[in-house]
Parts: C-alpha cells; structure tokens; sequence
C-alpha cells in the first residue's frame, strides 16, 4: 500500500505540527546549496571531480522513484558483516541470498544498493548494468573475541570499479581508537575512487564508550555528528551517511569530566535548536553547506512503526536541507511486498512538503510507475501512471516533457499487457506532445513511433503501421535500443509485403547493434530478432524452391 499525502500527518502524529510547520531561524536555507535536479551542474561540476565522477553522481541521482530531485533512497545491506547474517537476516532468511537484496531495491525504486564485496560481486553480471551498485569497501567484523570495534578493508577500491559500481562506500568510527588509521585508509581510497572514476559515500560514525554519558548518549548528538561530518567531507566524501541527530551538547557532557575537544557557545545558543529539523541542519552545515549531500540512516526495525518512522526521517531529513535516506533493515527484515511498501513510503514522505498535485510530486509518481513497470507489476503501475497523469494535468500547463512520459510510460505498460487501442491512444498523445514541443527525431520520439505502430500493426493496421514507422527512418547505423527495436518492426512488416530481401538487409546492418546491445537488452528482445531472421530466411528459401507458374494454366 502506498503513502498518500493525506496519510503523511496521520503517520507523524503528534510530531505533524512539529515537523511541517517548522520555520528554522537559525541557518537560512538560503545559505545551503539544496538538493535539485541540477545538483551536479551547479554544485559538483565546478568542483575538482572529474568528468567520469560527475557521471557517476548523475546516473545514481537519475535512477529510481526520485530520479531527477536531486534526492536519493538507497538500500543498505553490510549487515551480514556488521551485525552477522545470522542476526540480520533471521528474520527473512530469504535475503541470505544476495539476488533478492538487488531486486529489493529495484522494486523499492532505490536510487542504488549499498552492500558488500561479496553481495553485489555475486550477481554484478546480472544486474551492475539495471541498478547503480556501491560497494562498500570496509567492515567491522564481530566474530573476533572479545568482540572489537574497528572497520578493516574487505575489498579494494579496484575490484568495485570492475564490476562496474558507481560507487564505493566506507565506514570511519570516528573518536575510535582506530580513527586516525581509518581516516587515512578511507581518505586514499577515496581519492583513488575518484581517480577511476566513481563516487564516494562515507558512513560517519561516532564510536567511543566514553560518549555514553550521564546526560546522554551522545552517539548521535548534533555537535559530534556534525564535526564527525566536516572531517569526511574534508577527505572528499560525495555523499555523506549519518544517523539522525537525537539530541546535542555533545562536547558540553564530555568537557564535564575532562577536557575534550574545542566548541563554541553559539552552537547551541544560535546555530541550533530542540527541534530535529534544526539539528539536522546543523549536520549539512557541516557538509560544507549542502556541497556534500547528506542521507539520514534509518535504524533498527522496530515492528509496525517503522512505516511511520521512515516518513518522519524523510521528512525531517528533508526540510533540514538533506538529500535523502538510506534505510536497511526496516525494509528486508520482513517480507519484500512490505519492504517494497516502506521504501516507497519514504519517498512519498516528500510529498508532504509541496502538496499533492505539484509539479514535483507529479514527476515522483512518474518514476513510481516506471519502476514498478520494470518489475513487472503491471497493475500498480497503470494505477500509478493514471495517478500521475492527473497530478500533471493540475500542476503542469501543456505541452510539457512529463505529459511525454506519463504517456509513453501508460502506453508501454498497454502495449505489455497486449491492449493495443489503448497503447495507440496512449503512444499517439505522446507523440502529440512532442510534435508541440517540436522535439527532435532522437531516441524518444523513436520509441513513440515504434510504441504507436506497434500497436497498429497488432490491430490488423499494417500498412497504417509501416507508414509511421518510416517518419524515422535512421540515416546512419542503429547505435541505440530504440532504433533497434524500429529495424525489428520494419523487418517484420516488410516480410509481410512480401519485400523478404530488403527486411533481411535491414536486420543485417541492424545485426553487429544488436548483438553489441545484447546483454542490456530487454527480455526476449534478442530472441525475438533471430527468430524473424530464421522466419524470414525459411520464406525466402520456400518461395525460390517453388515451381513457377504454368503461363498456359496460371497454376
């Protein structure tokens, strides 16, 4: 069951008022470099990245459900390290299978997943390519006894790189006795991350039995959480993991008993205040304003009231100037339906601050139906995708690029469940829209034009079909999917003229493209070009073998 927005209040509780009707007072948003689309143009690109990590940050900002916000939800699961697969996955022991962490997230319509080596090495060739991996690339392990607490290098920074992560992730436990090692381990790690390319994501986490103190536990207080972030971003951290602050005045209960570290009255006095939003603003300050994304950890499952607790960490970590969540075990320690409904609801969590029918929420139910049609769950996604379409209607002016893709979108999930009035309709106001728009013939408008003969073609509309299909006619080679999948109609179509010569040369050049785009294919896709080409050639062979006509008889 999804979030609606209606629900988000009723989910909060009696933190609803707290939380969205919250003015900060103490750092303006103004001074945070906010989350947005254009993250990476406005705030990466002029930094000293290299062109292939900008990559790397703008394909995983433009995967899942909040693709193109500028905010991310990614699952993590190191915890078959961290915490022992025993006690991790016991509860659904159907995750001791790294396959089904992978199709957690696809379904949940995560940005990424986060695991280890091992988990993501496990079925790179499968699903590097459909979903963006991290790999986390250092672990605390607890089978040492006494137990000890330390993060020790699993796998190399080399190895995530080639099995084709965009990511690598660590973990520092900062005020350790191994912290200063840590930082350094960490530090040319990452720096050689962003040489090869990826991005970098740092679990920051406090860890010292001295933080438990007489006001508190100070493990996550807004003070030491915050420095603990200035001093990953300074070691070039692109993305930084912390637990949500639940209380401050960290360094004040340390300095009671002895002399620690350095603090200034003015954060808890001026900087800060009780209120969660505020302490979290606190951290992304400390993210050298918002430069490096922060993401809010979700915690233990807790049972019934992890929904709830995931949309107020969402919501929380939002209106603070955050750029998203990471939430593990509150997803798969429990059945995946569930899991799947959890991670949408923190997305959903966003909806809350710009009302049902914006623009932005729009966009987000967009993305919503896309993944939920590449997992195959064709129902959610039409009841999504109408939903969707709706939302636009009220928040967007027409023409515009969502009406393109709420309609391809709706038109692909008919076209998949073979109703093909209804794909037309869907594909021809798609086309539509982007005739208004005036868009070029590239990839898009392709695919509406195969998406809209398609659907003629399988009504019985062949020559109708055929007509359509040759407004974009490729001049050079088949180098995408899209005009792969025209040459695969065309030549089908031109088998049924009779023209089996000419479709066999069409799906010749289309051949080495092919081949080339195979492993990244859609299912069937591949299978379905040899089976037209043996086709084609059996008819072309039975119609040379025949005897020709006798010209006195015509038989």
């Amino acid at each position: 069951m999804a979030v609606d927005h209606s629900k988000i209040q009723e989910l909060l509780g009696a933190d609803a008022d707290t939380l969205l009707s919250h003015v900060s007072t103490t750092i303006p948003k103004e001074h945070i470099h906010l989350p947005g689309g254009d993250f990476v143009d406005r705030v990466v690109a002029p930094s000293d990245r290299n062109v292939r990590v900008l990559r790397s940050m703008q394909t995983l900002f433009n995967t899942g459900r909040l693709a193109g916000t500028g905010y991310v939800s990614i699952l993590p699961v190191d915890q078959g390290i961290e915490h022992s697969a025993g006690a991790s996955f016991a509860p659904n022991p159907a995750y001791f299978d790294p396959e089904n962490i992978v199709k957690l997230a696809i379904e949940g319509g995560c940005n990424a997943v986060a695991s280890t080596y091992g988990v993501l090495g496990s079925v790179a060739r499968k699903y590097a390519h459909k979903i963006p991996f991290v790999v986390k690339i250092n672990h605390n392990e607890l089978l040492t006894y006494p137990n000890q607490f330390d993060q020790v290098m699993f796998g190399t920074v080399e190895q995530a790189h080639n099995m084709g992560a965009v990511a690598v992730g660590a973990t520092i436990y900062f005020g350790s006795d191994q912290s200063t090692r840590q930082i350094t381990e960490v530090a040319e790690a990452f720096a050689y991350a962003h040489e090869l390319g990826m991005a970098t994501i740092l679990w920051c986490y406090l860890r010292n039995s001295k933080f438990k103190t007489g006001e508190g536990d100070m493990h996550t207080a807004a003070d030491l959480t915050g420095q603990a972030n200035h001093l990953g971003v300074t070691i070039q951290a692109d993305i930084i993991k912390q637990k949500l602050p639940e209380r401050n005045g960290g360094y004040n209960a340390l300095n009671m008993e002895s002399s620690y570290g350095k603090t200034n009255p003015k954060i808890y006095s001026e900087l800060t205040t009780d209120n969660p939003i505020d302490l979290v603003r606190y951290q992304v300050a400390n993210c050298y304003m918002g430069r490096a994304g922060l993401i809010n950890s979700g915690g233990e499952s807790k049972g019934a009231g992890d929904l709830a607790d995931a949309v107020r960490t969402a919501v929380i970590n939002k209106r603070g100037g955050g750029t998203g969540l990471i939430s593990g075990r509150k997803a798969f320690q429990r059945p995946m339906a569930e899991g799947v409904e959890l991670l949408s609801a923190a997305a959903h969590g966003w909806a809350s601050l710009y009302g049902a029918e914006s623009p932005r929420v729009a966009r987000t139910k967009i993305r919503i139906a896309e993944a939920q049609l590449g997992a195959g769950q064709l129902d959610a996604a039409e009841a999504t995708g109408r939903r969707a379409l709706a939302n636009i209607e009220h928040a967007r002016p027409w023409p515009h690029g969502d009406y393109l893709v709420a309609h391809m979108t709706l038109g692909e999930i008919y076209r998949q469940t073979s109703r093909w009035a209804e794909s037309e309709h869907e594909f021809a106001e798609a086309l539509r829209v982007a005739e208004a728009l005036q868009l070029p013939e590239g990839a898009n408008v392709v695919a509406i034009r195969v998406g809209l003969a398609t659907a003629l073609h399988r009504q019985g509309r062949s020559d109708e079909a055929f007509a359509r299909l040759q407004l974009s006619r490729p001049i050079a080679d088949f180098d995408d999917i899209e005009h792969c999948m025209w040459a695969l109609l065309d030549a089908e179509l031109l088998g049924k003229q009779g023209r089996r010569d000419e479709a066999l040369a069409l799906l010749e050049r289309a051949r080495p493209s092919l081949e080339a785009l195979r492993g990244g294919l859609s299912s069937g896709v591949y299978d379905h070009y040899i089976e037209l080409r043996r086709e084609l050639e059996t008819q072309r062979t039975a119609s040379i073998a025949a005897p020709a006509p006798d010209p006195a008889t015509g038989r």
